[in-house]
């Protein structure tokens, strides 16, 4: 494959290039299999995915505090704090 400049992707007109081989590609540059619909995004019902509103925010495994925090299982006061069943534990009460 040989070097290509960025100014031959620019052309947003044309649906379909051919690559150096003849090898038919999309404008994204992504091999195009069989017609396709355009280069248009799949709906959510084709991809099964649903709203990005139904995403869980992620959660930390791990809470350091230098001044301490205190184990909702044991009460004592540590500087490193894992998420339990039972909320932010010290190493001891974790269950691994």
């Amino acid at each position: 494959m040989e070097d290509r400049s960025l100014d031959e992707f620019l052309d947003a007109g044309e649906s379909d290039e051919s690559d150096a081989d003849g090898t038919e590609v999309d404008v994204g540059g992504a091999e195009s299999d069989s017609g396709g619909d355009g280069g248009e995004c799949p709906s959510e019902e084709q991809t099964g995915t649903g709203p990005v509103e139904s995403v869980e925010p992620a959660v930390s495994t791990c809470v350091r505090d230098p001044a301490g925090g205190t184990c909702a299982a044991c009460e004592e006061s540590v500087e490193r704090r894992w998420r339990g069943e039972a909320g932010l534990v010290c190493p001891d009460c974790k269950e691994w």
